[in-house]
């Protein structure tokens, strides 16, 4: 009360100040740092990647294939040729000689294998590995501009390899960084001898696992080895390319490379389409077959003209040889388009402006200031449609900036300042201007039904200590053996399944009038009649329960149920009729609607017993009485719960009367009589008649304790026999 005090005049000294424009570049300010802090989780960080992903799928392919690089596919349909022809995969090392003196004599720029040729390979009936493996070298050697791929690893592979010619001259101030690497699969020899340069082909996707940056060095060894992209840019140069890094970007030979915090390159990426669409892509068979075909003196398939001046990188595209990536542009996009993307955004200069920390700040602080003035300083429900035109506007300038910039402005930032500014501020103003609105909302928070939220909204004065005697009926659930089903999930898993379970369960009860006073655990207490008086309460509660009936009847008929659904085909229910004490129940700092009685009490013990006789719904005489005309239900039997002296009739609510066959129900006939002769102690001839009822027709679980009930009463019979039985426990 005393903090509630001090707000109302709190707001009241400051609205006068809170409209000014200061106090809006104060809060636009805040909200900014507020922003900044939220960027920081990589949550958000992988929202905002997901909107530039969105950005690279508008960009227009370029009007024809790059005249740079061609691909040279390893595909499925050249590992079905060779394979058809006797040659199963892996190919010996002279197929790969083969294509590289053909790919040489066609004037290649530069050859690179993005394929890592780290073990000897392999002798074979028609080959020897040793000189497979020397005619792939002699061939390197002869081309002179052979890139071979090699993989950094976390795990030292024992090989201490002399790597000195292929590290980087890099012009670096500041420390080398670590490097998480401790080995290399590296080409082995004689091909390491004769390439001319190494290429690292090491990916690590974003927490999303899509691939968006990459590294264009790595640290090795104290020095750096180049990407398999930069090395082939490298080997373009006619001199020794000079390499500077510097904070935000990497000079390599003038050609300055934006990278990002993390000094990794945002790879510019060409619309979502296929590779092909914009670097000309060939299967390696054809290579192949066209090299054979000019050894023959035959025409070939590809002229050697196709790869003449151009980069040729050789790499897998089939499926199965798994260098299959994630990219924003393709969910499954070979490894060496990828190196070839990054390759034709060295040679075109063509790079992802990145956006600065100071410039997004800038926007976030703006947009967060304007929402401010059109929330204070415009009424009524403009304001609301002038934020929602705030939202386009920023989408257009993220839109535009990307495209006739390159300019890659963050979406998320200007957005959560946007959002957080107007609940903010339209938050505060119902904290300053509608305080006895405010505390109606407070009130009407405590409760669950629509017409008492109502109720108290006309007069706030309700919300106080104190109840009323009403009569009304107590719906109590649970589910059954609901301790072992729980132990197989995580308290997080428990939880999820038990929300969707209610959910459902809930909708019934308040799509009858009831009022979810509270969930004890795995169950429901509802009150029908309560807080609003209501003449039909005991029918509105068996309606109710008979609709979850129904509804879990439908579920049971499936072939799998979730576990959600398997609660409700093991929910039982408990309902009683009578007067209760309902009405706000607490103390001045907390209180709670409820209700309190014999009515409750007996009501949970009645939902107990349907263990018992293996029922869903159980009724007490006193709700019995009130709806026995609209639905069709069964006496059970007479019990004494505990702390009670007066015994109670219990039935069973079955169906209702509208819509059911009578025909269906005759045998609830023969239960009464099996039960009448059950309580005049002639326990064989109920017995029988409870056997038949068990294993007739329409088994009955009931008759089946009940059967076993007699059964026990003739081996041990009473000395004083009423026909109640006890309930000993609660």
């Amino acid at each position: 009360m005393i903090f509630q005090n001090f707000v109302i005049k709190f707001g009241s000294s400051f609205h006068k100040q809170y409209k000014k424009w200061y106090s809006g570049l104060v809060c636009a300010v805040l909200i900014c740092f507020l922003v900044i802090l939220v960027q920081q989780f990589s949550f958000m960080q992988i929202i905002d990647a997901k909107t530039l992903d969105a950005r690279f799928s508008i960009i227009e392919p370029p009007d024809k294939a790059s005249e740079d690089i061609i691909l040279v596919g390893i595909d499925d349909s050249s590992l079905k040729y060779f394979s058809d022809n006797g040659i199963p995969w892996p190919w010996p090392r002279n197929f790969y000689a083969h294509l590289l003196d053909y790919l040489t004599n066609s004037g290649a720029k530069s050859v690179i294998f993005d394929l890592l040729f780290y073990q000897p390979d392999i002798d074979r009936g028609e080959s020897d590995a040793t000189e497979t493996d020397k005619a792939f070298a002699n061939a390197i050697r002869t081309n002179g501009n052979v890139i071979l791929a090699s993989q950094l690893t976390r795990e030292d592979l024992g090989s201490r390899l002399d790597l000195s010619r292929f590290y980087l001259d890099l012009n670096k101030k500041d420390n080398i960084t670590l490097s998480p690497f401790n080995g290399i699969l590296a080409p082995k020899d004689p091909l390491l001898r004769e390439t001319r340069q190494l290429g690292i082909v090491n990916l690590e996707p974003d927490a999303d696992g899509i691939i968006r940056r990459v590294p264009l060095i790595y640290p090795f060894n104290g020095r750096f080895l180049p990407q398999i992209a930069v090395s082939a840019f490298l080997s373009s140069k006619n001199k020794p390319a000079t390499l500077q890094r510097l904070s935000n970007y990497m000079d390599i030979d003038e050609t300055q490379v934006p990278l990002d915090n993390a000094g990794n390159y945002l790879i510019h990426w060409y619309g979502r389409q296929t590779t092909c669409q914009f670097i000309q892509c060939v299967p390696i068979s054809a290579v192949i077959q066209s090299a054979s075909a000019v050894q023959a003196g035959v025409t070939p398939q590809l002229s050697p003209n196709v790869f003449k001046d151009k980069f040729v990188i050789v790499g897998v595209t089939a499926a199965g040889l798994m260098d299959l990536k994630s990219t924003p542009v393709s969910d499954i996009q070979p490894g060496m388009e990828i190196w070839a993307t990054i390759l034709l955004n060295l040679i075109r200069n063509d790079f992802v402006k990145h956006s600065s920390l100071l410039l997004n700040s800038l926007r976030v602080t703006i947009v967060a200031f304007v929402v401010f003035l059109i929330i204070t300083k415009i009424p009524g429900i403009a304001s609301h449609f002038l934020v929602l035109f705030m939202t386009l506007l920023v989408g257009v300038e993220t839109f535009c900036a990307w495209r006739f910039h390159r300019l890659a402005l963050s979406f998320t930032m200007p957005m959560c300042g946007l959002m957080v500014s107007y609940l903010a501020h339209t938050s505060f103003g119902y904290v300053i201007e509608g305080q006895a609105k405010r505390k109606i909302s407070k009130a009407m928070a405590r409760y669950l039904h629509p017409d008492l939220v109502q109720q108290i909204a006309r007069d706030p004065e309700q919300v106080k200590i104190g109840g009323q005697e009403v009569e009304a009926t107590v719906l109590f659930s649970d589910i059954y053996d609901f301790t072992t089903i729980s132990e197989t999930f995580s308290p997080h898993e428990l939880v999820a399944h038990l929300n969707r379970y209610f959910s459902d369960i809930s909708s019934f009860i308040l799509d009858h009038g009831g009022m979810l006073d509270k969930y004890t655990g795995d169950g429901i207490m509802a009150i029908f009649g309560a807080p609003l008086p209501l003449d039909d309460h005991a029918l509105l509660a068996c309606r109710a329960a008979l609709a979850h009936k129904d509804f879990s009847s439908k579920l049971g008929s499936g072939k799998e149920l979730s576990v959600a659904d398997q609660f409700h085909s093991r929910t039982r229910l408990g309902i009683h009729s009578g007067n209760i004490v309902a009405g706000n129940i607490g103390s001045e700092r907390r209180m709670d609607y409820t209700a309190i009685g014999d009515t409750v009490n007996l009501s949970a013990r009645l939902e107990g017993v349907n263990k018992i006789y293996k029922t869903k719904i159980i009724l007490s005489h006193a709700t019995y009485k009130r709806i026995k005309n609209e639905f069709i239900c069964r006496e059970l039997d007479l019990l004494r719960v505990k702390g009670k002296n007066e015994p109670t009739r219990i039935y069973e609510l079955i169906a209702n009367r509208e819509f059911a066959d009578p025909e269906r129900y005759q045998w609830i006939e023969k239960y009464h009589e099996a039960l009448s002769a059950y309580r005049q102690g002639n326990w064989e001839k109920a017995g029988a008649l409870f056997e038949a009822l068990a294993h007739g027709s329409h088994p009955d679980p009931a008759s089946v304790v009940m059967l076993e009930r007699c059964g026990y009463l003739i081996k041990n019979p009473p000395l004083h026999w009423d026909g109640i039985i006890k309930l000993e426990v609660k």
